[in-house]
C-alpha cells in the first residue's frame, strides 16, 4: 500500500497533496491498512507525522515549481527541497510533538470499542492541550543550527467540530505569538495546525 520508494519520490507541492489524498482514500478502503495507519505502524508513522503536515504547509515553504523529497531515517532533517532544474535549495525539519503514551492508549481503545478516550474541553481549546509540548519542542530546536533548514512545527489535535474552527484559529494565533518570542537559528519557522487550512509564519 505504502512503500519507501513512494514516500521518498520527488514531487511538487501539488503532486504531494495529490499523493496524500490518494493514499488516504486507498487506506480507508482496506480495514487492515487502516489499523496500521492508526497505530502509525512502519512507514505510516512517517506518512502521518511528516508527509501529511508537509503537504498542508508546502505552499508556505517552497515555490510551486520546486520539488520536495521526503527522506526516511534520522539524519537531522526530514525533507530536501530542489528547484525545477534539480538544484538543491534547502532542507525541512518536521517536529510533531504529542504524548506517545496517550496516543497509544487511544489507538488501543479505538480498536477495542470503536472510539478512543473522551476528552472534554472548551470550544477551540484542543490545541491548548498540546501547546506546552510544542513550545518545549520549539525551545529545544532553537538550540540547534537549522540555518539551512525550514523548521515545520505541527500542532496535532483531534478533529474539531465546524463550530470550533474559529476559536481554534484564535488559540493558534496566541500560540504563534509565544513561539515568535523564541530566538531560532533557522531559515524559516512555520506552524501548521491540521485541519486549519492556513499556516502560521513564526519566522521568515
Amino acid at each position: 500500500m505504502i512503500t519507501k520508494e513512494k514516500i521518498e519520490r520527488r514531487r511538487t507541492r501539488a503532486e504531494l497533496r495529490q499523493f496524500v489524498a490518494e493514499v488516504r482514500v486507498a487506506v480507508e478502503s482496506y480495514p487492515d491498512e487502516m489499523k496500521k495507519a492508526r497505530k502509525k505502524a512502519g512507514l505510516y508513522k512517517m506518512f502521518v507525522d511528516e508527509v501529511m503536515p508537509l503537504a498542508l504547509a508546502a505552499d508556505h515553504i517552497c515555490d510551486c515549481t520546486d520539488y520536495l523529497e521526503p527522506v526516511c531515517g534520522n539524519q537531522g532533517y526530514d525533507v530536501v527541497i530542489y528547484d525545477a532544474m534539480g538544484n538543491y535549495k534547502g532542507k525541512i525539519e518536521i517536529a510533531k510533538p504529542y504524548k506517545g503514551d496517550v496516543n497509544a492508549e487511544d489507538v488501543k481503545l479505538l480498536e477495542q470499542r470503536g472510539f478512543g478516550n473522551i476528552k472534554i474541553h472548551k470550544l477551540g481549546e484542543g490545541l491548548s492541550e498540546v501547546a506546552g509540548h510544542i513550545l518545549a519542542t520549539a525551545k529545544k530546536k532553537a538550540l540547534k543550527d537549522y540555518s539551512d533548514c525550514t523548521l515545520l512545527l505541527v500542532g496535532a489535535i483531534a478533529p474539531p467540530f465546524e463550530c470550533e474552527l474559529e476559536p481554534l484559529e484564535k488559540t493558534a494565533e496566541l500560540l504563534k505569538i509565544e513561539l515568535q518570542s523564541i530566538p531560532y537559528n533557522a531559515k524559516q519557522v512555520v506552524l501548521v495546525v491540521p485541519p486549519l487550512t492556513k499556516c502560521f509564519i513564526i519566522q521568515s
